[in-house]
């Protein structure tokens, strides 16, 4: 987490929605890309997975049951020769979450409930709250009631060209650890099940590769390797894409 994310200060803001035909639109609760309501996404690691390896706004709903079940059946299939399989998917970035900079008029203007430039923005994507952060540094943290794509989101609000806008990103996590990492290999999904250890903080100095995919009602062992220079060239491309992926 960022060391500049203690907070001194919350606003809570009056959401205002917008109108006319160049107001942005809510996601299309009918689309892909959105879960059903009806099936709420409750199963956390499978709903981060999914919405990260999808690079949607929320997380498909097909893409989240696939990863959700295929989890369960590697885990109970696997649980009892490797330890590893336990490993879970760990989130890079807070979901639904956005770090923002401005201009001192602006960030006043924030602080003060003044500034409604991005009223509609908040109200189609669900804000919640504000939280401000250190004021020399004019940064603060806006939280939706969604699990949103921080990405996403962020190119949303960057392309709104909001008055005093200096920076939107994630609200990533930092350090390292032990993961899981996935792939989509077409309609299949590829799991890194990735140990790692040795001065995590700064960098795992060591890590080891357990490689699953499923069919069916059957997971398979694709292989292990000591090492990520030991993972086989069909593998590691696979890999590489994945982290890359979670490095965005």
């Amino acid at each position: 987490m960022r060391n500049l994310s203690v907070l001194i200060l919350a606003v809570a803001m009056v959401l205002v929605s917008g109108c006319g035909k160049d107001q942005p639109s809510a996601p299309n609760s009918d689309d892909n890309s959105t879960h059903d309501p009806v099936t709420p996404q409750t199963d956390t690691e499978a709903a981060n997975a999914a919405l990260w390896l999808s690079g949607e706004l929320t997380a498909p709903g097909k893409l989240y049951e696939q990863i959700r079940d295929e989890l369960v059946l590697i885990r109970e299939q696997w649980k009892d020769s490797l330890d590893a399989v336990g490993i879970g998917f760990r989130v890079p970035w807070e979901p639904g979450r956005l770090w923002m900079g401005f201009t001192q008029g602006s960030y006043d203007s924030i602080a003060a409930g003044e500034y409604h430039h991005w009223d509609s923005l908040n109200s189609v994507y669900g804000l919640d709250t504000i939280t401000l952060a250190n004021p020399d540094f004019r940064h603060l943290k806006l939280k939706f009631q969604e699990r949103l794509h921080p990405l996403v989101l962020a190119d949303i609000y960057a392309s709104a060209d909001l008055p005093g806008l200096r920076f939107v990103e994630p609200n990533r996590y930092w350090g390292d650890a032990a993961l899981l990492l996935l792939y989509r290999n077409g309609a299949d999904v590829v799991y890194f099940f990735r140990d790692a250890w040795g001065d995590c903080p700064s960098g795992c100095e060591h890590s080891e590769y357990y490689i699953f995919t499923v069919n069916g009602d059957t997971s398979f062992f694709r292989g292990y390797s000591p090492d990520y220079d030991a993972v086989p060239p069909a593998w590691r491309s696979m890999l590489d894409s994945a982290w890359a992926r979670y490095r965005q």
